[in-house]
């Protein structure tokens, strides 16, 4: 498939062209191996779905794998303060020339805690890029674009208007820290389940981990749809080792 789009800002002030020969045999490299579907797997967790009742589903990032999205994996780096601001001008070029709607609203800042609304930063960038362009070298499938290290450096990025320290997406990054607040809904959901099925984690990460520790304390049936080995196969009634996009377009929700 051949790509090939120019973006424009809103107000024609920044732009970007991109052209990239992208092929689905790039998708299937974030993609492991796995064996065939198994039938009887199929109809286990048919089975699993159709006896809940209140079934909360968990999904990791290997739920996008098979659409070109990579995954994580132990060499991506954590979110501490010096890998956020040195790759803070590389998310702000490359998220603005994306052309793509942002999927964050709000800008946090690092240093006073102030929270900033998208599109006033997206005003800041016009003022302090008012002539800048690029030509992109490539278009991700999450709408993404990949630019050189001089485009990335040439973009002017603001900073905190109330105390100038530096900003960031207010979400949470992968090794950041997830907000109590959030933790404490999502445990109240798994309190209210009959069952939990995970799709496409590893669960290694504790963020989502505790949460299968918070279901076996309840008791409650766990099954795990993830290839590959997971941090809590022995706590599952049911895994199964398949694409996301292949199995469960073969369950029936209802």
């Amino acid at each position: 498939m051949n790509l090939g789009l120019t973006l424009k800002a809103p107000k024609g002030l920044l732009m970007v062209n991109i052209s990239r020969q992208y092929s689905r045999r790039s998708i299937g490299f974030f993609v492991p191996s796995s064996p065939p579907l198994d039938p009887e797997k199929v109809k286990e967790l048919q089975r699993f779905v159709t006896l809940s009742k209140r079934l909360l589903v968990m999904t990791g990032a290997g739920i996008s794998t098979e659409s070109g999205i990579p995954d994580y994996s132990p060499r991506d780096p954590p979110a501490n303060l010096e890998y956020i601001l040195g790759a803070y001008n590389m998310w702000c070029a490359t998220w603005w020339c994306g052309g793509v709607k942002p999927i964050y609203t709000m800008v946090l800042c690092l240093d006073c805690g102030a929270q900033i609304p998208r599109g006033v930063l997206q005003e800041r960038f016009e003022a302090l890029n008012p002539t800048w362009s690029a030509e992109a070298h490539g278009l991700a499938p999450d709408g993404d674009v990949f630019l050189t290290e001089e485009q990335v450096q040439s973009f002017q990025v603001p900073s905190c208007a109330q105390c100038g320290g530096p900003l960031k997406p207010d979400v949470v990054f992968f090794g950041d820290t997830v907000n109590p607040d959030r933790v404490d809904f999502v445990r109240r959901r798994v309190k209210e389940a009959d069952s939990l099925l995970v799709v496409g984690s590893s669960l290694q990460v504790y963020s989502g981990y505790r949460f299968i520790l918070t279901a076996r304390e309840k008791q409650l049936p766990i099954a795990i749809l993830n290839i590959g080995p997971t941090r809590s196969d022995d706590l599952a009634c049911l895994k199964l080792d398949s694409p996301c996009g292949e199995l469960l377009p073969l369950i029936d929700p209802h």
